[in-house]
């Protein structure tokens, strides 16, 4: 799916909390958490340390799933394999389409908070 947030992903929490608070703290914890672990990626590329990439992308993945962060998937998935393979080569390119696709999502989930 091409749409920068899965909307039923959306729904379906919406759905667990008629007052949509679950909704916000779910969006705010996303929004405040994913930059520090970008940053830790870009540590991880920088020093080539294939471990740190591979369990930080990981982790990264169950958060993009939860608030369905349609367009972050393929390139955390990839920095995923790419640390585990030890292969830096196209690490840069899939971080920064990571953060630009983290960029999108924000502000699109942003946008259905009522934060």
């Amino acid at each position: 799916d091409g749409a920068v947030i899965n909307t039923s992903r959306i729904d379906q929490l919406r759905a667990i909390d008629d007052g949509a608070s679950l909704l916000d703290e779910v969006i705010g914890s996303f929004v405040g958490e994913v930059p520090g672990l970008l940053d830790k990626l870009a540590r991880a590329v920088d020093t080539r340390d294939g471990g740190l990439l591979a369990s930080t992308a990981h982790y990264l993945q169950s958060s993009i799933d939860f608030v369905g962060a349609n367009r972050m998937r393929v390139p955390c998935i990839n920095l995923e394999l790419m640390g585990k393979g030890e292969h830096f080569e196209e690490a840069g390119a899939q971080l920064g389409e990571l953060r630009r696709a983290y960029e999108e999502a924000s502000s699109a989930l942003l946008a259905l908070s009522g934060s």
